[in-house]
């Protein structure tokens, strides 16, 4: 079932948010009114094990495959029953990472007419910041805050890292409750053997970390997830609803030690909570243990946010036209990852300046949107963290860098799209036998010449001295782009630098350049 065109939507709107994860499938029924709020009218969720299948095999078997493809025409014939005019179906870490995923998508596709998307872990952990950010008090709580965020899954965890109100880090790792077990087997289960597996990935989170940024001291430590809720359930039933919960370091020591006295069998049943779940609860302890040690902090916060939660804000943020509100914390984690490579931050925030500028008056030209400005603003930022490898051929480096590196926020595809458009910011233009461009799919092909064109021009006026062009004005008339910078300063090194990158705008747009 295909989404219904936003325009056309009325409200108040039944909608369902479908969650494909690791261990389970979940459809929540809701219903959105004018005013933004929500209820929800009904729950359903099936265990369903590609996790087992994924992190072993690397594939999704054919019977797991016959078994939510059942499950998923279940959920289509509910949605039916409640006249539902929306669906958003997503699929998390198990799926992304499978090998026949796109065969996977196709067979869910003809059983139930639902459509599957990758929830891609920098998306999830963009959407997953912004949620807990709600919780706890959005902007004017958070404005100056310190947090390092973690989201455990079954499947992977994400982290995140905000410091002085603005995004540093963001990045999935794949260490999930039930995969230690899935991927290491029961061994996992010894204490010794779990702390290690533990060790490994915290160690190599705190690395991950310290190469952006320095944890600061007086931070907050926030998790959220399946297992954190559960652990907190056990700490006490009676806050048990409560949107934002607390426990202090001393208390959760005291549950940590409870819980690791316990078998998976006792503490299903002593707690009344299902296999999956109790098999989580001790990695999941461990893991956050470890985060406790690693911030320092008194306390941890819980608020009550899901996946699904954060995708419903999503959902109701596109049905309203609003703004996407993390591109601040997307440029501030693209900004740092620049600091990390040494860039020159006067000198990309002039290219990127003048960029804007141009895509700005050419919109009636190269009719892209926002999203595609803000594809070339980061470019713009990164074009130049090569040289941190080697200045020759620092383009392509760059290209590398950003191809492999997370940005929370980007799917993989518009992370190689802004890998290519900086790619292209110096030296040939695209050609059939560049990978990084024939990866791309053509209509994505066309996007990167048409930003790579302007970068290069931007790139080749800001060359020099910045200064120079940081108030120039841009104007296009009779098939002419017209930069003119402010003051009598001589333009000769750059027109000389205009004249040598011009060409592939000049190929895509048809145009002539004129600076002034």
């Amino acid at each position: 079932m295909a989404l219904i065109p936003v325009k056309k939507i009325k409200m108040p709107l039944q909608a369902a948010i479908i969650d494909i994860g690791a261990h389970s499938a979940r459809m929540d029924i809701i219903q959105i009114e004018k005013n933004k709020s929500y209820e929800i009218l009904e729950s359903l969720v099936q265990p369903v094990n590609l996790g087992r299948d994924v992190f072993t095999r690397g594939m999704i078997s054919p019977e797991s495959t016959s078994l939510l493809c059942g499950i998923m025409k279940d959920f289509a014939a509910k949605t039916a029953e409640y006249g539902v005019g929306y669906i958003r179906a997503f699929a998390t870490s198990a799926v992304r990472e499978a090998f026949n995923r796109e065969i996977f998508i196709n067979n869910i596709k003809i059983a139930s007419g639902i459509d599957l998307e990758i929830l891609e872990g920098s998306k999830e952990a963009a959407l997953i910041t912004m949620a807990v950010k709600k919780a706890l008090g959005g902007k004017t709580v958070l404005a100056r805050a310190n947090l390092l965020l973690l989201a455990v899954g079954s499947g992977s965890v994400e982290v995140s890292l905000v410091r002085s109100g603005e995004l540093k880090f963001a990045e999935t790792f794949a260490l999930g409750t039930i995969r230690i077990f899935e991927e290491y087997g029961n061994k996992a289960a010894e204490p010794e053997r779990l702390t290690d597996i533990i060790d490994s990935y915290t160690d190599l989170i705190a690395d991950r970390i310290s190469r952006i940024s320095d944890i600061p001291k007086n931070i907050q430590f926030v998790a959220v997830g399946e297992s954190v809720r559960v652990i907190m359930d056990i700490n006490s039933k009676a806050v048990k609803d409560h949107p934002v919960r607390t426990i202090t370091l001393e208390k959760f020591e005291k549950l940590f030690r409870k819980i690791n006295l316990l078998s998976q069998a006792e503490m299903a049943a002593k707690y009344q909570i299902s296999d999956i779940a109790a098999k989580g609860i001790i990695p999941c302890a461990w893991i956050v243990k470890r985060f406790f040690d690693m911030t320092g902090a008194g306390s941890l916060i819980v608020p009550a946010v899901t996946t699904r939660n954060a995708v419903l804000e999503d959902i109701i943020r596109q049905l309203f036209n609003e703004k996407d509100p993390f591109i601040p914390d997307m440029l501030s984690v693209v900004k740092s990852m620049g600091k990390k490579y040494c860039f020159d931050p006067n000198h990309v925030e002039a290219i990127k300046e003048i960029a804007v500028k141009i895509f700005d008056k050419m919109h009636a030209i190269h009719s892209l949107g926002e999203r595609d400005r803000l594809y070339l603003e980061i470019a713009a930022i990164l074009h130049d963290i090569g040289r941190f490898v080697d200045s020759r051929k620092h383009h392509k480096h760059s290209c590398y860098l950003i191809s492999n590196t997370q940005i929370p926020g980007l799917t993989e595809e518009e992370r190689l799209v802004v890998a290519a458009v900086a790619r292209y910011h110096r030296k040939g233009k695209p050609q059939a036998s560049h990978p990084e461009y024939m990866i791309l799919s053509p209509s994505m092909r066309v996007l990167v010449c048409k930003l790579a064109a302007i970068l290069r021009v931007a790139d080749a006026v800001a060359n020099s001295q910045e200064r120079k062009t940081r108030n120039c004005s841009v104007t296009v008339k009779d098939r002419v782009l017209a930069i003119k910078s402010s003051g009598s300063v001589d333009m000769g090194l750059e027109k000389t630098l205009l004249s040598k990158k011009s060409d592939l705008f000049e190929d895509v747009y048809g145009m002539k350049i004129v600076l002034e």
